[in-house]
């Protein structure tokens, strides 16, 4: 958490924001198990979405356009 980077490994989506302030969220499964035994146990970081608005903090940010179409796929 923190270091403006997305983690790696292998996540799905879990969780739909219709009402995101990016336009459209994609919730991503992270920290997982393995990321919880991995990671800095005291902050493993969290809230990490696909979204719109192409902008980031540390999200995966994508145009509002790309937003539609993957939120529907």
């Amino acid at each position: 958490q923190g270091d403006f980077q997305v983690p790696e490994g292998f996540y799905h989506i879990d969780r739909f924001n219709p009402k995101s302030k990016f336009h459209l969220s994609l919730g991503v499964n992270y920290p997982n198990t393995s990321d919880k035994i991995l990671s800095n146990q005291e902050k493993p970081g969290g809230d990490i979405f696909i979204h719109g608005d192409c902008q980031t903090i540390g999200c995966i940010p994508i145009t509002d356009n790309e937003i539609k179409s993957f939120y529907v796929y």
